[in-house]
């Protein structure tokens, strides 16, 4: 009679466990969201927060899309697509003439570019998770070339006046041996492109490559190591639609994680208005006036003789 009680028993909680482990995926168009959100977690020390750093957690300076003259799109996210598809239609003005070289562009303009953030919320929100006891990831589609770089530009966002978000998220992230970073950089799970990725100071850097199964690989490494404080609940947010997908699909027949995937869309209609819109043309100049500017200035130091 025992035997049988223990095993129904344990059943009853192998069953719970797998109706509680589950991926959904949804939207949000502010931080603000997070915190209402934080208020259904019961588990702070087990929640994992990992966010996407251009146009979600971060953004290219524009106080105002109706003023060109003041909105910076070169160098990010609606800046590298449309390039992208002024290479692949042949189509003028663009940077370069292969991915390859535009890809080169990016990096340089990426140590040239200093970042605000997506919304003036974004810090307030960020230390009131990590308080809880959330922890922070960031997840990027940059690579290892774009670390150093990435990381000055989060140095220079401000947590609050003696801390920067660099500082706060390399203290509230994953840690492998204490650290919060790992030898790097590594190959991915996803051998397909054998790509290598990096995880440094509460970031990862996958060069483009799948979120969902690099974000599972690294939570499943991370929580081999722990005893008690395994990571089982997941929010994810990113501000490119497929990048939500693809981590809800890693997760959703995982029994180990609940995760909750979010499309952040307070942007769209700031990446939207450099393609269409009454200012389109005046930011695309703009952005290819910075970009010969650069480009000239560049051309004109290596020209000079070294002494």
């Amino acid at each position: 009679m025992k035997f049988i009680y223990l095993t129904f028993a344990m059943v009853a909680v192998c069953f719970s466990q797998l109706v509680s482990a589950e991926s959904s995926h949804g939207a949000i168009a502010s931080f603000n969201d997070l915190i209402k959100l934080s208020k259904e977690i019961d588990k702070p020390y087990n929640t994992l927060l990992v966010m996407d750093d251009d146009d979600t957690i971060s953004m290219m300076p524009c106080p105002d899309n109706t003023d060109p003259a003041h909105c910076q799109y070169l160098g990010g996210p609606a800046w590298f697509s449309w390039q992208q598809d002024q290479i692949k239609k042949n189509l003028y003005p663009r940077v370069a003439d292969k991915f390859e070289d535009l890809l080169v562009t990016a990096t340089l303009l990426f140590n040239l570019n200093t970042m605000v953030y997506s919304q003036q919320e974004v810090p307030k929100v960020l230390k009131k998770l990590t308080k809880s006891g959330v922890r922070l990831l960031v997840e990027t589609a940059r690579g290892n070339t774009d670390i150093s770089a990435t990381e000055q530009q989060f140095s220079r966002l401000q947590i609050s006046k003696n801390r920067t978000f660099a500082t706060h998220l390399s203290q509230n992230s994953l840690l492998f041996d204490n650290k919060s970073s790992k030898a790097s950089p590594y190959i991915p799970c996803d051998i397909s492109t054998m790509n290598t990725i990096s995880y440094r100071n509460g970031a990862m850097y996958l060069s483009g490559q799948d979120k969902g199964i690099n974000l599972k690989c690294l939570l499943d490494e991370f929580n081999q190591q722990q005893s008690a404080t395994k990571l089982t609940q997941i929010i994810f947010i990113d501000d490119t639609l497929a990048n939500v997908i693809s981590v809800h699909k890693a997760f959703k027949n995982s029994p180990n994680y609940q995760v909750k995937a979010l499309h952040f869309t307070a942007l769209e209609k700031h990446k939207a208005a450099l393609r269409n819109g009454k200012y389109a043309n005046q930011h695309q100049q703009n952005a290819t006036d910075k970009w010969n500017i650069i480009k000239d200035v560049l051309q004109s130091e290596l020209e000079k003789p070294i002494l």
